[in-house]
């Protein structure tokens, strides 16, 4: 790990080698199950009509650019990748959240008045 500029004379030049030379297999195999994951669970949520759809929409687009770009150049090291990363997995979650909610029967406002019953000056 690590070695491959030293052995080659040039580093990695894409995030697909650097995370299979740099990282093993492993490494590889996780950066990519976590990649298709992310992008083939964000998309199937992203069109739905929810408060949080737009900003998924603007890291889902982000996301996909820094993926395309990641062919070319190596991004592992990018910390808005994993503020990416992570503003589409907290909208997946507010999903699954939300079917849960009318799954069980819950009206999606029940969460407004827990806290309003905690603070009920606002």
């Amino acid at each position: 790990p690590l070695v491959f500029g030293t052995i080659y004379g040039e580093d990695t030049h894409d995030i697909w080698l650097k995370t299979l030379m740099d990282y093993g297999w492993l490494g590889f195999v996780s950066f990519l199950t976590l990649t298709l994951w992310t992008i083939g669970t964000g998309f199937r949520i992203l069109l739905r009509d929810r408060p949080w759809q737009p900003y998924l929409l603007c890291a889902f687009v982000a996301y996909l650019g820094n993926i395309g770009l990641g062919t070319f150049i190596d991004i592992d090291h990018w910390r808005h990748l994993y503020l990416l990363l992570g503003l589409i997995w907290g909208a997946i979650v507010l999903e699954y959240r939300h079917q849960r909610d009318l799954r069980l029967g819950a009206p999606p406002s029940s969460r407004t008045n827990r806290h309003e019953a905690v603070a009920p000056g606002r």
